[in-house]
């Protein structure tokens, strides 16, 4: 793929994202459901149902999985073609692992799809249902963007980005077809790239 372009410019993406995504929350808006986003973080258990309409948090819930002890949830990402709410999970028993799941946002009851060779700080969906997601700082290939196999969490690399410190946040713009990547909590980066193959 293309080197990614980097600027400082944030585009059209909602400012409130942005803070909230800053302050280690992942919004992800839900077709089936316009008027709420949902948020998770990296640090916490829970999902949150927010209202767009007044910005309160309509709902809260534990994030659960059989056999497991949910202790974050670094990404999450809706599925354009499966319509499934896919996310990573850490446990108790694979603190510095990345578990891929899919998510019911109703209840935050998850499925394990398989647990993933490296450690996501974050992932996105293209507009064809493919996964994306960046490894995340202090790792081996920190920085690096893969492709994931939704359907049992197998990866390959699709490029190198760029090395901004603590902090990975990864959309995908479905009206201009990029990628974009923000890094860093003291140098920020923010970088654009093609979403197309591979």
């Amino acid at each position: 793929p293309k080197a990614p372009i980097r600027s400082n410019r944030m585009k059209s993406f909602s400012p409130i994202l942005i803070t909230l995504v800053m302050l280690g929350m992942w919004l992800l808006p839900l077709p089936a459901d316009s008027q709420r986003l949902h948020a998770v973080s990296a640090a916490h258990d829970s999902i949150w149902a927010i209202d767009t309409t007044n910005w309160a948090i309509a709902q809260r819930l534990r994030i659960s999985m059989v056999g497991a002890t949910v202790t974050g949830v670094p990404g999450l990402g809706h599925d354009p073609i499966g319509h499934d709410a896919f996310c990573l999970l850490a446990t108790t028993a694979q603190p510095n692992a990345s578990i891929l799941a899919i998510i019911n946002v109703n209840s935050g009851v998850c499925t394990q799809v398989g647990t993933l060779n490296q450690v996501f700080a974050t992932i996105a969906f293209r507009n064809d249902g493919q996964l994306l997601g960046v490894v995340a700082d202090g790792q081996p290939n920190a920085e690096k963007l893969y492709l994931i196999d939704k359907t049992n969490g197998a990866t390959t690399l699709a490029s190198v980005l760029g090395n901004g410190d603590d902090g990975a946040v990864l959309a995908f713009h479905h009206e201009d077809e990029q990628l974009y990547h923000w890094s860093g909590s003291n140098q920020r980066i923010m970088e654009r790239l093609p979403g197309i193959a591979p």
